[in-house]
């Protein structure tokens, strides 16, 4: 079995900073080959090398571009190996849930495990309920305001690169300052950052990888940014990369418990972040991979950024 998709590659030179929960647990995974680019383009003699039974692509299985041909079946006319489609699917809309929970029903009947896709599409559902439940009752107008940067895409980028509809806001009903429909990666500007001076500042340590510009954790020591009250105040704070590889959707939940513990404490009494962590990543991956993470995050995770503030 191998799985294909245009963002999740592991390689060569992943660095030591690699957070995603599934290659930790599962270190083997190391030693396997690497059959496709970032580009998502596939290395066919390498995938006949390695021989597996099925392989499974992230897209549509009917053609959507024109060609004649979708690419899973081309892929499999060209490997002579079993390909099956699956929708990559989201968290941020019961419709992309639903998407997401058929991906796993898919390859759960393909290899004899529906229990287990069952299983873990319910965890997850019952975990975003569990979350919005908490702060549901909040008024609008008591709501506080948020902004998360340092995320990633395409790589590791500097404080100013957020996302519209940041899935951890939305479940605890934190209003992002960089508010909008859709769950789109964007450069936010300083400018707007300053205007709008958010309650609470978080910064994805996926930030720690950034080569070619200031990381966010840098970036926020700034003397731009310091009146922002968040910055005066203490109320920075750091959350394990919620992108390597593709998103960690995991780690996207127990950011979300972290994000709300933070922001709402008193409706989030009862949890310890980094035990609901480690619960989180014992479902998806069968270990509990927070330590390992956060050491690769410089142990910042789920901490106040001891950098700014007082």
């Amino acid at each position: 079995m191998v799985g294909v998709d245009s963002g999740d590659h592991p390689d060569s030179s992943a660095s030591s900073r690699d957070t995603r929960s599934y290659t930790l647990a599962n270190p083997q995974f190391a030693a396997l080959p690497v059959l496709s680019s970032a580009s998502g383009s596939a290395n066919i003699e390498t995938f006949v090398t390695a021989k597996p039974q099925v392989i499974f692509m992230m897209g549509s299985a009917t053609n959507m571009t024109g060609e004649t041909t979708s690419p899973a079946d081309a892929l499999e006319e060209r490997t002579g190996i079993p390909v099956i489609a699956i929708p990559q699917g989201s968290y941020t809309t019961p419709e992309g849930r639903a998407e997401l929970y058929s991906s796993y029903r898919i390859i759960g009947k393909a290899l004899g495990r529906q229990d287990r896709a069952e299983k873990l599409s319910q965890y997850i559902e019952t975990t975003i309920t569990d979350l919005e439940r908490r702060t549901q009752d909040i008024p609008e107008s008591e709501q506080k305001t948020a902004y998360i940067g340092g995320l990633s895409y395409g790589g590791s980028h500097g404080l100013m690169s957020t996302q519209t509809s940041y899935p951890p806001f939305l479940w605890t009903h934190v209003k992002n300052i960089a508010n909008g429909t859709v769950t789109q990666t964007t450069t936010y500007s300083k400018e707007s950052l300053i205007y709008a001076d958010p309650d609470f500042i978080f910064i994805d340590a996926g930030t720690l990888g950034v080569t070619s510009e200031i990381g966010g954790f840098e970036d926020i020591r700034s003397p731009v940014f310091a009146e922002l009250k968040a910055v005066k105040s203490g109320n920075v704070y750091a959350t394990l990369p919620y992108n390597y590889r593709s998103s960690n959707l995991d780690t996207i939940l127990a950011d979300a418990y972290f994000v709300g513990k933070t922001v709402y404490p008193e409706r989030f009494s009862d949890i310890n972040p980094e035990k609901k962590a480690d619960e989180i990543y014992s479902m998806f991956v069968n270990k509990p991979v927070f330590r390992e993470i956060n050491a690769n995050c410089n142990n910042l995770g789920f901490t106040r950024f001891s950098g700014s503030g007082s």
